[in-house]
């Protein structure tokens, strides 16, 4: 029994990575709904001039997620307006900065996890 069974879990919503396009733009594939147990940080960091730092998300997952998609904190039915391009409004899209996988000791089962940085609301080419 892996990490999500075992844990609360909370809905979000995952626009995988695809690539480029042409231009050199990110493209994400349509979006799907996934289960993952999602850890904000308590503590926020600050610099050496005291600006507060954003606080490091982490989604632990039951999949390998590409780095550079899109995950929002929340069912797919709330997400309004999924198309290309398309600008969405009081929802915080984060992006995947890393992925790592963690195995048991037996190597039977992994711990599977993504760090997440805040994104803009403007979702990138749904291809």
């Amino acid at each position: 029994m892996g990490l999500i069974e075992r844990a609360e879990v909370h809905q979000a919503t995952l626009w995988e990575f695809a690539g480029y396009d042409r231009n050199g733009e990110p493209t994400v594939e349509a979006p799907r709904q996934i289960c993952c147990r999602w850890k904000v940080a308590k503590n926020a960091a600050s610099d050496a001039e005291v600006t507060p730092i954003a606080k490091p998300v982490t989604a632990f997952v039951n999949e390998e997620i590409a780095i550079g998609s899109i995950l929002y904190k929340g069912c797919l039915e709330t997400v309004v307006g999924t198309g290309t391009g398309l600008e969405i409004s009081n929802v915080t899209l984060h992006v995947v900065e890393s992925y790592d996988e963690t195995f048991d000791l037996k190597g039977a089962v992994a711990t599977r996890s993504v760090t997440l940085k805040k994104y803009g609301n403007t979702l990138p080419t749904v291809v």
